[in-house]
């Protein structure tokens, strides 16, 4: 082979060697920093996990205290049916005599009111039968049969 060819075939074998070594040390490189990245992602997903189980856990305890409430609610809310059906049943026999009562003094007040219509009817007579008995005879008796004053 001739030189020239040879050197220019050196020439090209040691860029290549060049470019071979300049991407070996970027794929070093990259493979470093994907690594780095990689282990990264590692420690935050460990991380996201270990934040996960602590809300799991508080997810639980929040759980376990509405239950806790909803129960002592639900029997709150029995006892208070309970207290109030108690008093309704100590009232009700109450209710039952003032009921009567009610209706004996509605009956007496419409007794009252008979008695004392009849009794306006009685002082309506009287009063008529009094003023008669102060009036001139004369003149109530032109005023029943309509004849004028002489």
């Amino acid at each position: 082979m001739d030189q020239e060819l040879r050197a220019y075939f050196d020439e090209r074998f040691a860029r290549i060697d060049e470019r071979s070594e300049e991407t070996s040390r970027q794929i070093a490189s990259l493979r470093e920093e994907t690594t780095a990245q990689f282990a990264e992602l590692l420690e935050k997903n460990r991380h996201a996990g270990v934040l996960l189980e602590g809300m799991r856990s508080d997810l639980r305890l929040v759980a376990e205290g509405v239950v806790g409430g909803t129960e002592r609610m639900e029997a709150n809310q029995q006892e208070n049916r309970l207290a109030l059906q108690e008093v309704k049943d100590a009232l009700a026999p109450f209710y039952v005599n003032l009921d009567g009562r009610i209706k004996g003094l509605d009956q007496q007040l419409q007794s009252f009111t008979v008695r004392m219509q009849a009794m306006d009817g009685r002082v309506k007579v009287l009063e008529s039968r009094e003023e008669r008995q102060t009036r001139d005879v004369l003149d109530v008796i032109r005023e029943k049969f309509g004849k004028p004053q002489a």
